[in-house]
């Protein structure tokens, strides 16, 4: 499960980075987030990083829901008898521990990405 749920954290960020890789990302100055917004006969809007970023997290955070949801609900019954809270906060130290592995294969093998799994380590630890 924390597998998952960490995967689809690096979906939004690999996203984010194969984009910036590829065109060098789109600034927005004063916009609301939208390059080229307004213009008649121009090209299609871009949107900037940190909208792009919002909506990741906003797909993220959907399909976290939806998957836990699923889960929750094919969860065995002698293991259902637990509060949500309980079972998310096990679920929270699952994803530290999914995490903080990632860090180190990070460091080894593609250290520009060490910012995916670290910031989702300061978020769970900005949580407690």
């Amino acid at each position: 499960v924390a597998g998952m749920l960490r995967s689809f954290n690096y979906a939004v960020y690999a996203g984010l980075r194969e984009r910036g890789a590829r065109d060098g990302g789109v600034a927005s100055a004063g916009d609301g987030g939208v390059a080229g917004a307004g213009e008649p006969g121009g090209a299609a809007p871009q949107l900037s990083d940190a909208t792009l970023e919002r909506w990741g997290r906003v797909w993220e955070q959907l399909v976290r829901e939806a998957y836990l949801e699923g889960y929750f609900g094919a969860m065995p019954r002698s293991l259902a008898g637990a509060s949500r809270a309980d079972v998310d906060r096990l679920i929270e130290v699952f994803e530290l521990d999914k995490a903080v592995y990632e860090l180190g294969y990070e460091l080894n093998n593609r250290p520009d990405w060490l910012p995916i799994p670290l910031t989702r380590v300061a978020e769970i630890g900005g949580e407690g």
